[in-house]
């Protein structure tokens, strides 16, 4: 009866570890997707300093102080004289489809846009620090 008991408790843990295991594969290639999505959203992607220039805006369409040194990023304010609102916004980039709009996050009456948006720098995806791709296509609102 002992060696039964003994038996018993070998497996429960050998099947707690391959649980653990099996969750912390499935983590990891989600945090291996990553890069993926992040690259997809790039800059090389979404030039927004490329668009800009292509439609003929100066610096001080986006930044009103006189120095370029002198520059704060131009927020979501700045951005939304043009750009109007996430709504707007939504439909815009609508075409990327359901899983791909990053602009029909939960999160974006909060976050202001030079969090992804650089224009002098690389864009990048603030989404992927938090979520992998398999919660990403969970969170997009429909």
């Amino acid at each position: 009866m002992k060696q039964l008991w003994k038996q018993l408790l070998i497996s429960i843990v050998l099947f707690a570890s391959l649980c653990t295991l099996a969750m912390a594969a499935n983590e990891s290639e989600s945090l291996s997707a990553t890069p993926n999505l992040n690259d997809k959203y790039s800059e090389k992607n979404y030039p927004i300093q490329g668009v800009h220039q292509k439609l003929g805006l100066t610096c001080k369409e986006c930044h009103s102080e006189e120095k370029a040194e002198d520059y704060s990023s131009a927020m979501k304010a700045t951005c939304f004289k043009c750009h109007e609102n996430y709504e707007k916004l939504q439909e815009r980039t609508g075409h990327l489809g359901h899983n791909n709009n990053v602009h029909a996050s939960p999160h974006f009456t909060n976050i202001d846009c030079d969090l992804c948006h650089k224009s002098h720098q690389p864009s990048q995806n603030l989404c992927v620090q938090c979520h992998g791709q398999k919660t990403m296509k969970q969170l997009i609102v429909k």
